[in-house]
Formats: structure tokens, sequence, C-alpha cells
């Protein structure tokens, strides 16, 4: 696919793409978003057990906290 054809599906200007193919921060997420769908190209993980893992991993560790935390109540000595 070309540059011209790209931005003609994209519906932009031949110099916004080149600006996407540089990552500019001055072209818009959604046009990088769009260009990625055009493309073929897969932004997101569709691969859940990595995060399954990770999840399965925190809820073990999330044991070992305590339930509640309670704060020392200091008691200031005011009296002078």
């Amino acid at each position: 696919m070309t540059i011209a054809e790209l931005a003609d599906r994209l519906g932009v200007s031949v110099p916004t793409v080149r600006s996407l193919l540089a990552a500019s921060p001055g072209v818009s997420i959604g046009t990088y978003f769009e260009a990625a769908h055009i493309l073929g190209v897969a932004l997101f993980d569709p691969e859940t057990s990595r995060f399954t893992a990770t999840a399965a991993k925190d809820e073990k560790l999330e044991t070992l906290l305590p339930q509640r935390v309670r704060e020392k109540k200091v008691e200031l000595d005011d009296d002078f």
C-alpha cells in the first residue's frame, strides 16, 4: 500500500501520514488507531493467559497484606 492510498483510506493528507510514520505527537491518536486497523497491526495483546497469570500472582501477593491498617493515635502533650 502506498502512502497516498493509506492517506486516502484514512481520510487525511499525505503529509499527515508521513508524520504518522515518523511517530509525530501532533497526529491524533484516532488516526494512529485507524491506521493500525487498516494495516492489520495488533495494538493490544489478544493472549489472555499472560494477564491471567499476572492476576493470579497479584492475588497471591495480596493475601500477604494486612486486611486493615490502623494508624497509631499519637497523643500530644500540650500541657505547658
